[in-house]
């Protein structure tokens, strides 16, 4: 069956998760649904300012509404108090900083971080970098509680390969740092084993649900969700929001075409997550 395949697959190959509902409703009986939801470019549109990237009120009730079925985690690259103040439901979880911080629901009392001995590297990075990539036309450097995202969306092609090369060289200067592709941006991280992928799975251990008795579907779009869509393998379904460009591979199980396209999805899931509740 499609979910169980562990390999990365060209996007082209990799099936519309609208043209399987049926598989993946089949897939899901008997066991609780959990969700893992990027925000950028999967429940909002991305824009070149990321301080501008907002959720329509469509949306917003589409999530809350999952929400009320199932656990509902939104796991991006932005600061938790960011997450928590763009989207504004107190019912989610939430996972901050590429999975480094974690908060469940407003009075739940869970909440997790990872990497505070790399603070001060990444304070060192956020000192050092603009005296190195600054000049270059169109960048922006912004830091969050547990990483720093260079954004490159509005530099010229000819700026982007010096520079990763110039932030690549300064972050190994530092030491215990990494910086990591994303889309349109590096990131930079602390070195240690730890991602969005395994924000998910702790939020699936403090909820208490297992492999046998739960479901969970991950859902983004960037190089970073895809160590999501890895940690669901065998236990779920990997969703990456994206067309179909011939170039791009991912681990996802399935595909959704756009951001339209997630909203009718997430609304569908609602309505599978019910059906399971009422049994």
């Amino acid at each position: 069956m499609n979910i169980l395949k562990g390999s990365r697959k060209r996007l082209k190959d990799i099936p519309s998760a609208l043209s399987c509902l049926e598989e993946i409703e089949s897939a899901v009986q008997g066991r609780k649904i959990f969700a893992a939801l990027d925000f950028d470019g999967t429940l909002a549109p991305l824009d070149n300012d990321p301080g501008a990237v907002a959720m329509s009120a469509e949306m917003k009730k589409r999530v809350k509404n999952l929400a009320l079925r199932c656990p509902v985690a939104i796991v991006t690259g932005r600061d938790l108090e960011d997450i928590r103040e763009r989207v504004g439901l107190e019912e989610l979880f939430y996972s901050g900083s590429h999975g480094f911080e974690i908060a469940g629901p407003r009075d739940s009392g869970l909440s997790f971080e990872a990497g505070e001995e790399f603070l001060p590297a990444l304070d060192q990075a956020e000192e050092l970098l603009p005296g190195i990539i600054g000049e270059i036309p169109g960048v922006l450097i912004q830091r969050k509680r547990f990483s720093i995202s260079i954004h490159y969306r509005m530099v010229g092609r000819d700026n982007i390969r010096e520079l990763i090369e110039k932030a690549g060289r300064a972050v190994k200067s530092i030491g215990g740092l990494v910086a990591r592709n994303d889309k349109k941006a590096l990131e930079i991280l602390p070195g240690m084993t730890w991602n969005k992928g395994s924000a998910l799975l702790w939020i699936l251990e403090a909820e208490g649900m297992t492999d046998q008795d739960s479901f969970a579907i991950s859902m983004g779009d960037d190089v970073t969700d895809e160590d999501m869509h890895k940690a669901v393998k065998g236990r779920g379904a990997g969703i990456i929001v994206a067309g179909t460009e011939p170039h791009l591979s991912s681990f996802a199980d399935y595909r959704l075409g756009s951001i339209a396209e997630a909203g009718r999805f997430i609304e569908i899931l609602e309505r599978i997550a019910g059906n399971i509740s009422q049994h």
